[in-house]
Formats: structure tokens, sequence, C-alpha cells
């Protein structure tokens, strides 16, 4: 559990650093998954200042040994396997429930079965009003 979104993002950049540096990890062998969306350009920026290369998988974009670490939102994460996987704002669903009964369950569920070895849920320690910000956000 993270206080904020920037210890959040200084979290995942030191878990892929480890994974990376320590455990040998390639790059296209990690994914990081989120349901906000917007927060994957971000982490896009925060890998720039080390030198740290990135993938945003969309439409029929696969990883590959060309890809950096792969970026995803976790409706798009079906069907796809990592060595190692971020789960990003994990309770972001069980908060904002989507119009569709079972959706935040199954969100959950395909994200954290697309680890094949190692799986780190960083959430953020935050309430459901938190949340509700980023919901109102996306409306916009």
């Amino acid at each position: 559990r993270c206080s904020s979104n920037e210890e959040q993002y200084q979290t995942v950049a030191n878990i892929v650093r480890q994974l990376l540096t320590v455990n040998y990890y390639e790059p296209y062998q990690i994914g990081i998954i989120t349901v906000i969306k917007d927060k994957l350009k971000i982490l896009q920026q925060v890998f720039r200042q080390y030198n740290i290369n990135t993938t945003l998988l969309e439409q029929k974009l696969y990883p590959n040994k060309n890809c950096g670490v792969c970026l995803s939102s976790a409706q798009g994460i079906k069907g796809l396997e990592f060595r190692a996987l971020i789960y990003l704002d994990y309770d972001y669903c069980i908060y904002n429930a989507l119009p569709i009964d079972g959706l935040n369950e199954r969100l959950q569920y395909t994200g954290c079965t697309r680890a094949r070895e190692q799986l780190f849920i960083v959430d953020l320690n935050a309430s459901k009003e938190v949340y509700s910000l980023y919901k109102n956000k996306d409306k916009k």
C-alpha cells in the first residue's frame, strides 16, 4: 500500500529495476496493468527517468523482445502472460462498481492470472472517496 500516487510510481519503478538487474528479467517479460489508464502515460514518463524502455500495449500490439516493459489496461491484458506482473490500483474496481455485474471481480481475477512467476499488487492506501475522484475525472 502506498500513501500517494508518487509513492506508487516510485514503488513500481523500484520493483522493475530489481527485476531487471537482480532477477535478470528481459523488459518485455514484465507487465504493468491498471484500470486507471491515465496512469500508464505517467508511468512511461517515470521510467524514462531511469532509462527503462516501455511499450503501451494497444490494439494488436503484443509483447516481444523489441518491447520494453509492457504497460496495459486491465481490460486489455486478457490472453497475455508475463513472468512478472505488477497490478496497480487493484481496489479501484471494488470501489467503483462498473455497470456489468461481476466485471469488477473478473478484471481482478484476469489480471492476477496473467502472472506466471511473480505477482505484485501495488495499491493506494485510499478510500472510496479518493478513488471516486478518478472516476469523475474519467467522465470529463
